[in-house]
């Protein structure tokens, strides 16, 4: 089976530039990075910034949208060494922050930096693995229901009684995306509806059954805990988080602990994506990142 990606390339066309490879998060894309490549400067650099499976320019291709973190990663270096990509510099957020940690662990040769952003080593415990790994599971099932407006329903989603075990069900995507991002890890976007409606616009270009596969596939329930693995990230490592942000502000610093060379930015008055709250100031984080460390 082969496993699905979109792959885009923004900035310089030259090899002899740096490259930054850049990992979207769950329901993103790789168009969430043009505004940071712009910020940044697209003369003496080149983004590299793939769709993972589900997502993007590849969310209509549902065969494969299911695979798993290492088949993932696997395609993710193969195309990496047909495009003549040397070893780069790589950054990601929440699953994609998971992603590329995965990939940092596993194939060390092709990195050099590696920015986390609001983003975990995944799950320690088996029992708690497990229990995440159903919840994601029973939200895949949830977003099958869903369709798209050029799309005719399966069927008709009823809403479920409020003490179902089940989560709150929706009538439509557009509820789901609203409810997704009035959980608390978002809380900050509440007062920035300018930015939360541009984010809003964006997802709702997804394909929701495509989620769910890619749900089901890159899950924080269904990945390997990397924990264990923290030790042997030899590069440097940048871990950003939203100042309000407390759960992924406290994995952040048990992280810290862990890795030989690690610096962690904390982003005042954001929350779970700073990057998309704060562009200019993350952008200020992630060149001084990038610039200031070298192998």
């Amino acid at each position: 089976m082969t496993t699905p990606l979109g792959w885009h390339c923004f900035g310089s066309s030259k090899e002899s530039v740096p490259s930054v490879l850049l990992l979207h998060g769950f329901l993103g894309s790789a168009a969430d990075w043009l505004p940071l490549a712009k910020t940044m400067g697209t003369r003496n650099r080149r983004y590299v910034c793939p769709d993972l499976p589900g997502h993007g320019t590849v969310q209509h291709i549902l065969d494969g949208a299911d695979a798993g973190m290492a088949e993932v990663a696997a395609a993710v270096v193969d195309v990496l060494k047909k495009r003549r990509i040397g070893p780069c510099s790589l950054a990601g957020y929440s699953m994609g922050g998971r992603l590329a940690l995965y990939l940092a662990a596993h194939y060390p040769d092709r990195f050099t930096h590696l920015v986390l952003i609001s983003a975990s080593p995944g799950i320690e415990g088996a029992e708690a693995r497990r229990k995440r790994r159903m919840e994601d599971k029973q939200l895949a099932l949830h977003l099958k229901q869903f369709h798209q407006a050029w799309e005719a329903p399966e069927c008709v989603v009823n809403p479920r009684h409020p003490e179902h075990s089940e989560p709150s069900w929706d009538m439509d995507f557009a509820s789901f995306l609203k409810r997704w991002y009035a959980q608390p890890l978002f809380d900050s976007l509440q007062e920035k509806p300018e930015v939360l409606d541009r984010i809003l616009e964006r997802r709702s270009q997804n394909h929701p059954r495509a989620l769910a596969a890619s749900l089901v596939g890159l899950g924080t329930g269904a990945q390997p805990s990397l924990w264990n693995r923290l030790e042997s990230v030899k590069i440097p490592v940048l871990l950003v988080t939203g100042g309000r942000d407390e759960k992924f502000n406290g994995i952040a610093a048990a992280m810290k602990a862990r890795l030989p060379r690690a610096q962690h930015q904390v982003m005042d008055n954001c929350s779970h994506c700073p990057q998309e709250e704060e562009p200019v100031h993350f952008v200020s984080i992630l060149k001084a990142f990038l610039d200031g460390e070298k192998e």
